[in-house]
């Protein structure tokens, strides 16, 4: 399952796919010299984020010999193993957005809030904070020192310095949203929005027993990105398997780091 629309404004950025299969860093490698770096399995390192409810899970899943877990809660759990401390920048936008319903933000946050309006995407914080990118966006680098930005403009601003217990550790993407809809509703949300093909479709869904299946194109689905990337992904090939790097792609042990390489004298705190 992948979102053809970040698929598409990743190439737009420049990312290649087929210099990955080549030059690219084996996944399993990194996990492993991610778990002896230091900066997992530690209270003392905070991970910053902006909806990161699928991020978390790549970076266990190559880590963990094994399958992820079915269970919610057990998921939650093993990503507190590695991940101690947690703050996910969309998921405090939300709840200063419930703060000021209930009339406990601050005048400073509450304006914020006002001006901001209906927007949520991480350059649209950046803007209304005024926290300059750099880089270009949507590659790791550029996106991970706005997002570092914007939290400390944020804790700054918005919330005086004073963060809650209660964000700590939630993930926007997997906290905060409810469950998916079934397909019946899927379809009278589809129709009423004018997508007619699309929502009887998704009545079909419904009276074969088949609710909950994806089978209708992602773009139809509401979306707050800046960019139109869905939330929710799409199943259809993405086309990447001969692209994306592997163990059996023979990688040459220069292209990845490794002992005596930039990770591998990694030495904490330093």
């Amino acid at each position: 399952m992948y979102s053809e629309e970040s698929i598409t404004v990743l190439k737009k950025a420049g990312a290649d796919f087929d210099k990955h299969a080549t030059h690219g860093i084996d996944a399993d490698e990194f996990g492993s010299l991610l778990i002896t770096s230091g900066l997992v399995l530690s209270d003392d390192v905070w991970w910053i984020s902006f909806h990161s409810g699928y991020d978390f899970a790549y970076l266990t899943k190559i880590m963990l010999p094994k399958l992820l877990p079915n269970d919610e809660d057990e998921y939650r759990d093993l990503v507190k193993t590695f991940f101690p401390s947690i703050y996910d920048v969309k998921y405090m936008l939300r709840h200063a957005q419930n703060m000021v319903r209930r009339g406990t933000l601050g005048q400073t946050g509450t304006t914020f809030i006002a001006n901001l309006g209906t927007k949520s995407g991480l350059q649209d914080l950046a803007d209304e904070l005024g926290c300059s990118r750099v880089g270009v966006a949507h590659h790791s680098g550029s996106d991970a020192w706005l997002t570092g930005s914007v939290f400390w403009q944020m804790k700054a601003k918005i919330f005086e310095g004073n963060l809650s217990d209660d964000l700590k550790g939630e993930m926007w993407g997997l906290t905060g949203v409810g469950p998916p809809a079934s397909a019946a509703a899927q379809a009278v949300a589809l129709a009423a929005a004018g997508h007619v093909n699309a929502a009887n479709g998704m009545a079909n869904v419904a009276n074969s027993g088949m609710a909950g299946a994806m089978n209708f194109h992602s773009g139809l689905t509401p979306t707050t990105h800046r960019d139109g990337a869905p939330s929710t992904p799409t199943n259809n090939p993405a086309g990447l398997a001969t692209q994306t790097p592997g163990p059996s792609q023979g990688f040459q042990p220069s292209m990845t780091p490794g002992a005596g390489g930039v990770f591998g004298n990694f030495q904490y705190a330093k």
